[in-house]
C-alpha cells in the first residue's frame, strides 16, 4: 500500500490492493512459519522489486497493482480531463515452488480468475466509478537468485488490464 497517498491515482491503487487483500483466499495466506502475510503490492515512485522477489521466494505468489494511465480525448478544452483510465494488475506465480506444501497452493489461473471476478464491476471510492476487466495476457521470465544460479526460477504472470470508462478526472496545477 502507498502510505499517505497524494493523488487520486495513488488512492486508486490502494483501494484496489485493499479490496484484493480482503478477498479469500488472499486474506488467509501466510508463509509456512507465519512470518510473512500475503500483501498486494502497489507500484510507487520507488522500486518494489525487493518486495516482489521476497514474496515470490517465500510464498510463490504475488499480486502487483500498477499505476493507472489515461487518455485525454479532448485536449482543446480546459482541464485537462482524463476521460479513459486504465491500469494493470499483475498476478505472478513461481509454479514449481508455489505448488509445494510450503507454497500458497493457489495456482496462477485460479488467482487470476479471483482478481478478475473481484474487481470487475467494483467501484473504488477514489474514483467513484466502476472498473471493468478489459483483457489479460501472459508473461514468462526466469529470475536468478545469484550469479551461480544456472537454472533460475520460472515466474509466470497474468497481466490483467482494467478500465474505468466513466471517469472524468480533472488535472489541476499544484498550488505553490
Amino acid at each position: 500500500m502507498i502510505p499517505n497517498p497524494e493523488n487520486v491515482f495513488e488512492q486508486l491503487q490502494n483501494d484496489i490492493a485493499a479490496k484484493l487483500m480482503q478477498t479469500p483466499p488472499f486474506s488467509t495466506i501466510h508463509n509456512s512459519d507465519n512470518t510473512m502475510p500475503f500483501n498486494v503490492l502497489t507500484e510507487v515512485g520507488g522500486d518494489i522489486q525487493f518486495e516482489y522477489d521476497s514474496q515470490i521466494e517465500q510464498l510463490g505468489l504475488c499480486i502487483v497493482v500498477h499505476a493507472p494511465t489515461g487518455a485525454i480525448e479532448q485536449p482543446d478544452i480546459p482541464g485537462p480531463f482524463i476521460t479513459k483510465l486504465g491500469f494493470d494488475v499483475w498476478v505472478s506465480e513461481a509454479p514449481v515452488f508455489n505448488r509445494t506444501p510450503i507454497g500458497t497452493q493457489v495456482r496462477l489461473m485460479k488467482a487470476t480468475t479471483i482478481v478478475l471476478g473481484t474487481l470487475h464491476g467494483f467501484q473504488p471510492q477514489s474514483i467513484n466509478s466502476p472498473i471493468y476487466a478489459d483483457s489479460f495476457k501472459t508473461e514468462r521470465e526466469r529470475t536468478y537468485m545469484n550469479d551461480a544460479d544456472k537454472i533460475g526460477t520460472l515466474v509466470v504472470s497474468r497481466i490483467c488490464h482494467f478500465i474505468a470508462p466513466q471517469v472524468a478526472a480533472e488535472i489541476t496545477p499544484a498550488e505553490s
